[in-house]
């Protein structure tokens, strides 16, 4: 019997582990299953982590997660595994057009891809090829016409692997290496290199006496502003449900300063408030399949660009259509396509 292994559990790996078993009941085969996952919660990942803080929200809106759709029930090797709702019906979503958009935490949707997985893995417990482990792989080699898979106390030998490692770290920029460095120096200043886990902050968002830096205006700096500035000495109140107009109020005083930069010191675009503002900004189909064409005709062509004409032009064409077409929604102007 064939084996074949999937290193990493997230949403990817829960994908291919899905469209697999799909796959294998049409076929009516049963091959050895070998999942690894260095988490504590198979089918979430790090980035939808079930234990980190609500005020890590999701950057895409709750509507848009109509693509995470139902799975079917499948009939495998003798085994049922219930088909399972899609996220808008498991989190009974519900919602106008003209209703402010939401993003939930990320927990809730790891919640969901958790439950996901855990109703495959429960089907099959029984089954004696199908096997998951709560491993860290360190090192795959070749071996006999097959791989080897090795963990930190125990190897593994399969036919065929899937890969689903997900995020992969970085090397530290020369500016990052060199606070680094200083830091190392003087043992005085903290330095977090990376924003996650956001519960690495825990220390610093209840301080008194603390100014603290966030480099760059990207999404996760959201994530980490809204973790310290939720704290014991104040938080944020929505007060006006219909647009999400906030303001932050302190029930006591607090020496806690937050400084943030970036290159161009410009905060991010916010995005539209609801459905009916957001179909406004979409391409048509023609627009995407134009794009889609424009650059299939770069990336199989032999020359070499020293430019983003390539993109700058196609995208630029729709993006006057959209401007144009707001009228009165947009600033006042007199432009057309051609000078826009």
């Amino acid at each position: 019997m064939k084996q074949l292994a999937i290193i990493g559990m997230g949403p990817r790996g829960l994908y291919a582990l899905e469209r697999l078993l799909l796959e294998l009941s049409k076929q009516q085969l049963e091959i050895g299953l070998h999942i690894f996952d260095a988490t504590h919660c198979p089918g979430t990942g790090t980035v939808w982590d079930m234990s980190q803080p609500d005020s890590n929200w999701i950057n895409i809106t709750e509507r848009a997660l109509v693509g995470i759709e139902q799975r079917q029930a499948i009939s495998y090797a003798g085994c049922t595994i219930p088909e399972f709702p899609s996220y808008h019906e498991w989190s009974n979503y519900n919602q106008g057009v003209y209703a402010p958009d939401t993003f939930p935490p990320r927990q809730k949707i790891g919640h969901y891809l958790n439950a996901r997985y855990t109703s495959i893995a429960k089907a099959l417990e029984n089954l004696k090829t199908f096997e998951s482990y709560n491993e860290e792989i360190i090192d795959l080699k070749p071996k006999d016409e097959r791989l080897e898979i090795i963990g930190h106390d125990q190897q593994w030998v399969c036919d065929a692997l899937v890969l689903t490692v997900g995020h992969q770290s970085t090397v530290l920029s020369d500016q990052l290496q060199s606070w680094t460095s200083h830091v190392a120096k003087h043992h005085t200043p903290q330095l977090f290199d990376t924003s996650y886990p956001i519960t690495q902050l825990e220390t610093l968002k209840n301080e008194m006496e603390m100014t603290v830096g966030i480099r760059g205006f990207g999404l996760a700096m959201i994530d980490v502003m809204r973790y310290l500035t939720i704290n014991n000495f104040g938080n944020f109140k929505v007060i006006d449900p219909s647009t999400f107009e906030t303001v932050y109020y302190k029930t006591q005083a607090q020496g806690l300063k937050i400084v943030p930069f970036s290159l161009d010191g410009l905060p991010l675009v916010p995005k539209p408030l609801n459905e009916v503002i957001d179909v406004k900004y979409q391409p048509t189909d023609e627009e995407l399949e134009h794009f889609k064409t424009e650059i299939e005709a770069v990336s199989q062509s032999d020359s070499a660009l020293s430019h983003l004409d390539f993109l700058i032009q196609p995208i630029a064409q729709i993006s006057a259509r959209v401007y144009l077409e707001l009228k009165d929604d947009a600033q006042l102007h007199h432009l057309n396509h051609e000078f826009s």
